[in-house]
């Protein structure tokens, strides 16, 4: 159980770095791309990230 824990912890670590280098990067993304295909390139994945990433949490939690 501990090392699903360890590997839950380093898929947060990841979605948030994620988060930080794409914020960084929006504007160059901006000069390629469309706003709206940037948003679905984008924030899109990064809502999957979280919801899944509360799945796990809750699934943990139940013993599934």
């Amino acid at each position: 159980m501990e090392s699903k824990i360890k590997l839950h912890n380093a898929v947060w670590a990841s979605l948030v770095i994620n988060i930080v280098l794409n914020i960084f990067a929006w504007e160059e993304y901006s000069n390629y791309f469309s706003d709206g295909l940037v948003i679905f390139l984008v924030v899109v994945p990064w809502a999957i990230g979280v919801i899944s990433a509360i799945a796990f949490i809750n699934t943990q939690k139940n013993g599934l």
